[in-house]
Formats: structure tokens, sequence, C-alpha cells
């Protein structure tokens, strides 16, 4: 988790002069439908668990900014409940952004097809598979603090599966139930029968290898996810942005998007993963400290830091769009890693 931030630390931005910045452009496109930044929301576990505002919270923020929310399979908020809250009309805001759907291939795939089903029902615009967890890591700190979850907030979208099973089995404790669920035996074939049960796009999240990533593309997955699942899986996983340069080149013919996550803490990170090949960058643990401190407040604050920072950087670097930072930003970058040395 410390390298992924300090890899962004030792890439330096060469500011440019003497160039009009009055207007910034953060606009952008993403599986054909307009981000107003480039920016999308993590699918994070039970956010009610930090604050009642919860996944509700950060949904607003998202629409607010025409971001993407990409929602957890173990929300604490029903799915439902989520896409009713993006789709709120607001008179007067263009749409943009666009909400996902994390899931797993689960052992039990009725489940997992349940879980497809109702999130198409209810409106979501793609599904996210999280490919990096055929098992768990091992989350010592977890371990150590005895952690489950708090009183009154659950799964929700898992609430009635599990009292189905709690009326036919000795199961009675929701996380050994989700325990349960997990498929260590998971591969590239259950990905063909994901694309085979439903018309939304598949976004692949926990992609590190460059030959993974090609695998994606000959899959035919919509975008990929470079995520080393914010340093919870692998202990001693590389650092995302230190891979992106490889993977971006490895993926150009195809077009294929790539968003990154993994340390992005200030909008120069943002600016330095857009300008090394990403197409948007997903954020969880700031805003989940912003929803913290204040609920939907806190993240809007979050937010709104992260977007002025990233205005600012592009100013102070002479660029004036996502376009022309994904173009060229690569020019104004300096690095003192020598991983990325040849920048």
């Amino acid at each position: 988790m410390r390298a992924n931030a300090l890899y962004y630390s030792q890439i330096y931005i060469c500011p440019r002069v003497l160039v009009d910045v009055t207007t910034v452009d953060l606009s952008s496109q993403l599986l054909n439908r307009p981000l107003s930044v480039p920016i999308l929301i993590a699918p994070m576990a039970a956010q009610k668990m930090v604050h009642p505002d919860g996944e509700i919270g950060i949904t607003k923020v998202a629409k607010e900014f025409g971001a993407v929310m990409c929602l957890s399979t173990i929300s604490s908020t029903q799915l439902e409940d989520v896409a009713k809250a993006m789709a709120a009309h607001e008179p007067g805001k263009k749409a943009s952004g666009g909400l996902w759907f994390q899931l797993y291939v689960l052992k039990r795939r009725d489940i997992t097809e349940r879980l497809v089903r109702r999130a198409e029902a209810a409106g979501y615009n793609a599904l996210c598979l999280t490919v990096d967890a055929p098992v768990s890591g091992k989350r010592e700190v977890n371990a150590r603090n005895r952690f489950i979850y708090p009183p009154g907030v659950v799964p929700e979208n898992f609430k009635e599966l599990f009292e189905e099973e709690t009326a036919k089995t000795s199961v009675t404790d929701m996380n050994a139930f989700l325990a349960t669920l997990f498929d260590s035996s998971v591969n590239w074939k259950d990905l063909a029968w994901l694309k085979s049960i439903t018309s939304l796009p598949i976004i692949l999240k926990g992609i590190c290898s460059p030959q993974d990533a090609k695998l994606a593309v000959q899959c035919g997955v919509s975008a990929i996810i470079l995520s080393n699942h914010g340093g919870r899986q692998l202990d001693t996983a590389p650092p995302t942005i230190a891979l992106l340069p490889q993977i971006a080149e490895e993926t150009k013919a195809s077009g294929i998007p790539i968003i990154i996550d993994g340390g992005i803490r200030r909008g120069t990170d943002i600016f330095k993963a857009i300008a090394l090949g990403a197409s948007a960058v997903m954020i969880g643990r700031p805003l989940l400290w912003g929803l913290a401190v204040e609920g939907e407040g806190g993240a809007r604050h979050v937010m709104n830091i992260l977007v002025q920072e990233l205005k600012n950087a592009m100013q102070l670097s002479g660029i004036t769009s996502i376009h022309q930072l994904s173009v060229s930003g690569k020019e104004t970058l300096l690095s003192s890693h020598p991983k990325l040395s040849n920048l």
C-alpha cells in the first residue's frame, strides 16, 4: 500500500509556460459515455461502517461531479437503492458518468446470475468483475482487530439469500456465509460464461500482469482496471503505476481503456496516471476517509480537492484538456525511480 503512493511521489511534472490555460476541459469519454472528470469511485464494501450516509452519500457525490460510481457486491445498501439515487432527476443537469456493478464469479453460479439480472434491471451500465481474489489475502489488521460487521450493517445484496440459507442450513453467521461463496477455481472460461449471460460491458478489475492484460484483450472485455486491490490481497505485489507504461504499450493496438487504482492521493497523481496511459483513475480510500469524517459532505470535499488539484496541475503544465494530457502529457514527466527512468 505504501509503495503505491511512494511511486507517484517519485514522478515529477515539469511545468510548461506561456500557454493560454484560461479554460481547462476535464471531460472525456469512457465506454461511449461522457465523463465530466476522469474519475471512478472504487467498489468499497459496507460503506455504512464508516458513516450512515454510506453508498448513497458517495453515489450523490459521483453524480454531482459526473464521475462513475462502481458499487461493491458486498455493499451495505441494496443495489437497487443506489441505482435510484444515481437516476434521481435534477433539472438543468446533463447526465454523465455512470453506474457500474462490481461482482465476483461465485461458487454458486445461480447467485452470480441473480446479481447480474438485478443489476441489469436496475439500470447499471457495466459489470466490473474482480479477478484478483480467488482467495482472501492475509489481512493481519482484520485478524488482529477481530473484524466483524457492526450491528445494523450487513451486505444488503446478500441479505435475502442469507435468510434463505439460514432457513434450510446450519449457517448462522453472515461472514461465514460469504466465505462459502467465493470460488478459487475461477478461470478464463468463467469469463466466457459471464459474457454469455449478459449484454452489459464487462470490465476486469485486478489486472497486474502484462500477459493477463493481453488475455483480457483477446477475451473481448470492454476495459481493464490495473489494480493490486489496494495492497490488501498479495503483499509485495508491484505498485500499479510502475506497471502502467508497459501495460499501456502492450494493449495500445487494441484501444482498450485502462483504468488504474492504488495510491492515488492527489490531483497530481491523476495527472501522472493519465499522462502514462490511463483513460481514468479509480479512487477509494480518500473518499472513504471523507465519508467517515463528515458523511456525504466530507466525500464531496475530498472529490473537490482532487478535481481542483488536477485542474491546477494541468494549467501549470500548459495542458488544457484530458485529451491533450493523454496524448502528450508524458512529455512533461520526469522520474527519479529506475523502473520509470525512461519516461
